[in-house]
């Protein structure tokens, strides 16, 4: 079963006897939507959230801008020394901020559009689409993040049903067991992408469990530079790219 030792499966509760428990295997949940079809630059550009909206980091900066002015306005003391050494460390603060709203909204202007093409000249090598199902494992430390089990839109719809079957088993038990269940979550943590194959073999290609994602019915896979090889494996490297549909 994949690479793992047989100390190792029982640490993570025996994936690999849930490949085949469940005959025939049901349905994994439906999603509304077919997978895009992101060949054309002009669709991938405009489902790809490749980066937040470009106001967004500009707007929170200055918005702090505002703020910190605002409050050098506000009598005070205590902070850091003098009221008056206050006034002058608050309005410091604005006008660096205001300057970096500029600089970041400048620097996305200027690399936007070629990290837009060079994302899907990537994606038209090695990237595909996955389809992305919420599960019962909770991977954060100190707040509830659920893991997600991302498939492979490529493989056959009866495929994808198996590695869900199989994952959603696994993951229903692993979640009953405390120690289990902090095993499993450390694993995600560490190496980012499980693949199917470290938890049930080869055949456990084209599912990928990974951490805390943003709640989309779709996601890319993208190779970044270094593992943008025919040879290269789906590791920790590649970049996960949420679809947008409105």
């Amino acid at each position: 079963m994949g690479d793992m030792t047989d100390s190792s499966a029982a640490r993570l509760g025996h994936p690999g006897r849930y490949w085949n428990a469940v005959v025939p295997f049901p349905s994994r949940p439906e999603i509304p939507r077919e997978p895009p079809d992101l060949t054309d630059a002009g669709t991938f550009a405009a489902r790809a959230e490749l980066r937040d909206p470009r106001w967004f980091v500009p707007g929170l900066l200055l918005a702090l801008a505002v703020f910190a002015g605002w409050f050098s306005t506000v009598p005070g003391s205590g902070f850091p020394s003098t009221p008056e050494t206050r006034r002058v460390v608050l309005i410091v603060l604005a006008i660096v901020l205001a300057v970096a709203a500029v600089a970041v909204w400048l620097w996305d202007v200027s690399t936007r559009r070629e990290a837009i093409r060079s994302a899907h000249a990537a994606f038209l090598r090695r990237g595909f689409v996955v389809e992305a199902h919420v599960t019962p494992l909770n991977v954060g430390d100190e707040s509830v993040q659920w893991a997600w089990l991302l498939l492979d839109t490529r493989l056959p719809g009866e495929r994808r049903d198996h590695l869900y079957a199989a994952f959603d088993g696994w993951l229903a038990d692993v979640s009953n067991d405390r120690d289990t269940h902090r095993e499993v979550a450390a694993m995600v943590r560490a190496a980012g992408k499980v693949p199917g194959e470290r938890l049930f073999g080869p055949e456990g290609a084209g599912a990928y469990l990974v951490g805390p994602l943003r709640r989309r019915d779709h996601h890319i896979l993208l190779p970044s530079r270094r593992e943008d090889r025919e040879t290269a494996a789906v590791d920790r490297s590649w970049r996960i790219v949420p679809v947008r549909y409105t």
